[in-house]
């Protein structure tokens, strides 16, 4: 894993040479999906191609957070977006849903169901090609979903402006590449095409499959070692191509959030449902892996509810104070009345999002002081030792822009 790389014993053609004669530098970053501080810095990934290297603190919640947070550089409570189903019973495109009977509603709450109802979501209602089903078809018409474009493009966080709309403003001759084209291996080799033609100067990839192996494997070393030699060995061979073609180069290997080991996993839904109130009628709950989110229709619901998970010794209800000081505060509610973070290595038993049956051995979305929690930062840029925060990194991605200006 820690093979040495030797950008000179690679040769490229003349033309991936040009940004270099150019004046201008060629940047590469590469967003891996979930590649936590802990399990970099234990296994050694790239520690000789990219010697700088530090944690970074995460935002509070899952990559529907925090990638927009690193795209803008600002919390969710500016940029607007924070977990994908958020309360809106006017707006919600399902709102015509709550005209079926119960017991057809009950019949779609199943796998064939939700499908069905997911493609109609990403198809015909425009909600974005990562919408899925993650409620109860009978409580959709209660929200809706916020990540309705596709992130990795220009104008996916509108109104506010990501570091791509600065790209495209710019004119800069930029590529980005995420799951739309390909698995993660046919875009690194894309990316590589793309140093090699000499013609792009910042190149974005978004890999996301070693998500999916932290989730199945962070309790088995071995196969973690496995994968991740293969994105090390992926990776440092992208970095030795960049650097032939620009041996002036900027590359940046990072990540939105870490992935805590799970422990224990805790049946709140059955928990809540034994309180004796109803949904629709009282509240409207939302379970994600690591979080419950509620809103009431009933204040002796909230007031009993909000007792009762005080008590819970697997986690702790976020006041007012903490969503502000963690920027997921929102005033409306939207994303949850009252919202409980479960403690790490915490899961909830029951959760909606993945399917039921969900059972990984790994989870994130806890409190971002966890130490598991914390993002990485691998670069070969010296003053990127000062970066402390996922959100510096939109300072990162700014700066072939200060670099064209000053050409």
């Amino acid at each position: 894993m820690d093979t040495q790389i030797h950008p000179d014993a690679l040769s490229l053609p003349a033309a991936a040479r040009s940004t270099a004669s150019s004046g201008r530098s060629l940047s590469v970053y590469v967003l891996v999906d979930a590649l936590g501080w802990r399990v970099a810095d234990a296994y050694g990934f790239l520690r000789s191609a990219l010697p700088v290297r530090a944690p970074l603190r995460t935002t509070l919640g899952y990559s529907s957070g925090a990638i927009p947070t690193i795209l803008t550089g600002v919390p969710p409570s500016v940029h607007g977006h924070w977990n994908l189903l958020y309360y809106d019973p006017q707006g919600s495109p399902f709102r015509r849903l709550r005209h079926l009977p119960p017991a057809l509603l009950q019949r779609l709450d199943g796998r064939y169901g939700r499908f069905a109802l997911g493609w109609i979501g990403r198809h015909l209602l425009g909600l974005g090609p990562s919408f899925e089903c993650a409620v109860r078809p009978a409580d959709l018409p209660w929200f809706n979903w916020a990540e309705k474009r596709h992130l990795y493009q220009p104008g996916s966080l509108a109104p506010y402006p990501s570091a791509f709309d600065n790209w495209e403003r710019a004119r800069l001759p930029y590529a980005i590449y995420s799951y739309r084209s390909g698995d993660d291996w046919r875009l690194l080799q894309r990316a590589r095409l793309a140093i090699a033609s000499g013609k792009t100067r910042v190149i974005f990839l978004y890999l996301c499959g070693l998500d999916h192996s932290l989730h199945c494997h962070r309790d088995n070393p071995a196969a973690l070692r496995a994968d991740l030699t293969r994105y090390a060995t992926a990776l440092e061979s992208l970095y030795a191509a960049a650097c032939a073609g620009d041996p002036r180069c900027r590359f940046r290997v990072f990540s939105d959030h870490g992935m805590a080991p799970v422990s224990r996993r805790v049946p709140l839904r059955a928990a809540l449902q034994q309180r004796g109130w109803q949904l629709q009628r009282d509240y409207l709950a939302v379970f994600d892996s690591t979080m419950l989110r509620l809103w009431f229709l009933n204040q002796q619901a909230r007031h009993d509810i909000e007792a009762w998970l005080r008590t819970l010794d697997c986690g702790r209800v976020l006041d007012e104070a903490e969503l502000r000081r963690q920027g997921v505060w929102f005033p409306d509610g939207r994303f949850g009345e009252v919202i409980f973070l479960l403690d790490a290595g915490c899961m909830v038993r029951e959760g909606e999002f993945n399917g039921r049956g969900w059972n990984p051995s790994g989870m994130h979305g806890y409190d971002p002081a966890d130490p598991d929690s914390d993002a990485v930062l691998l670069s070969n840029v010296p003053a990127d030792a000062r970066l402390t925060r996922i959100d510096d990194l939109y300072t990162c991605l700014c700066e072939p822009l200060q670099e064209e200006q000053t050409a």
